[in-house]
């Protein structure tokens, strides 16, 4: 077997063998601790593989960065525990990055999207009409 079949992908987040209670998502300008128990979904978008959402508390955190399937799995199994952006790792960074080496190169703090489903109608008493306020 060569030495480059034997390469081992470096990941630059930080997991543990047991689920911990919170996740830390730090964006370079303030850490965010959200409670794994808070957790919604993760989703991956297959057009755009370099951007990882996941949904956990009243937050959406994407992630933008390189070969994101081991912190998708890492979200996924509740085994992340600290995901950084790292300013060697951005592009320009002189940090040595692998293509194979997985990275996030962004995270954004956003708020989820509204997701409407039969409960919201059927709560609102009318058929099909969801109540707006105007003012």
């Amino acid at each position: 077997m060569s030495a480059e079949g034997t390469k081992r992908v470096r990941q630059y987040f930080e997991t543990e063998l047991r689920p911990p209670m919170t996740v830390v998502f730090d964006d370079g300008k303030m850490e965010r601790c959200l409670p794994y128990a808070q957790f919604k979904e993760a989703y991956w978008p297959h057009r755009d593989r370099n951007t990882l959402n996941v949904e956990i508390g009243n937050w959406l955190v994407v992630l933008r960065g390189q070969n994101l399937a081991p912190l998708f799995e890492a979200v996924s199994n509740h085994t992340l525990r600290r995901a950084e952006v790292l300013a060697q790792l951005m592009p320009g960074g002189s940090g040595g990055m692998e293509e194979a080496d997985s990275f996030v190169t962004e995270i954004l703090f956003t708020v989820p999207p509204l997701k409407l489903t039969a409960a919201h109608f059927a709560q609102s008493g009318d058929k099909g009409q969801l109540p707006l306020s105007l003012g």
